[in-house]
């Protein structure tokens, strides 16, 4: 096995078998921005050894003050492809696949299987609601985050637990949404969402995470943080 993963195969919660999981896992991250970027890399350097990236959009300058994977020459470029090109520079021995489109029902029903985890790091609810609803149905661990001004707020669904459509039902339109983009954040309010994001999606391809589904959230303009099991 690789010496890169040692300093990880120390801790008790992972050790050998541990890294045989992540090696063997199958993970879909949905969104390359500012929570899938960093959830990648997090996940190829750990060792992931089959990791999809699905995202259609492209590196816009006013994405860099929390894309910051990113840089000032990628401006126009897919966010897809150059997210896996990094994703295999870090690591040759992860297969990565990108997907430069919108993930809809159709590709998750034709991958049905496919997949031991979905990530979801899109700034849409239509895409969080379809994959909620398909996670339930099919049993698969989901990782929902969502950031805007000064919060985030981070889901981990455990198949026969308590969805995040169960907590939050989906509006009848997506009329009242606004994206990040348009409220306003602070840059490193998705940098914390996606560390827990990829702290949580280890911790269950491992095994180690837990029995039930959980809710954090955070407001970094006071201070506060809190964590809910359901």
């Amino acid at each position: 096995m690789d010496t890169r993963y040692i300093p990880q195969i120390r801790l008790p919660e992972i050790g050998k078998e541990g890294q045989v999981r992540l090696l063997d896992a199958r993970v879909l991250i949905v969104g390359c921005g500012a929570l899938g970027s960093p959830i990648a890399m997090c996940l190829a350097g750990a060792g992931v050894g089959n990791i999809t990236i699905a995202d259609f959009d492209t590196v816009d300058i006013s994405n860099l003050h929390r894309q910051v994977f990113y840089r000032e020459g990628d401006a126009g470029k897919l966010k897809c492809d150059l997210l896996a090109n990094r994703m295999i520079e870090l690591n040759s021995q992860v297969k990565v696949e990108c997907i430069p489109s919108l993930i809809k029902k159709d590709f998750l029903e034709e991958n049905n299987g496919n997949f031991d985890l979905i990530a979801d790091a899109a700034d849409n609810p239509s895409t969080t609601y379809l994959l909620d609803s398909y996670c339930k149905r099919r049993a698969i661990p989901l990782s929902i985050a969502g950031v805007t001004e000064w919060r985030a707020q981070v889901f981990q669904y455990v198949p026969g637990s308590v969805a995040y459509s169960d907590i939050f039902p989906a509006p009848a339109t997506d009329s009242d949404f606004m994206p990040c983009s348009l409220a306003g954040i602070a840059g490193p309010v998705a940098a914390l969402a996606a560390s827990l994001q990829a702290s949580n999606i280890i911790k269950t391809l491992v095994g180690v995470g837990n029995k039930e589904s959980s809710l954090f959230t955070a407001d970094l303009l006071k201070g506060n943080f809190d964590t809910f099991t359901f």
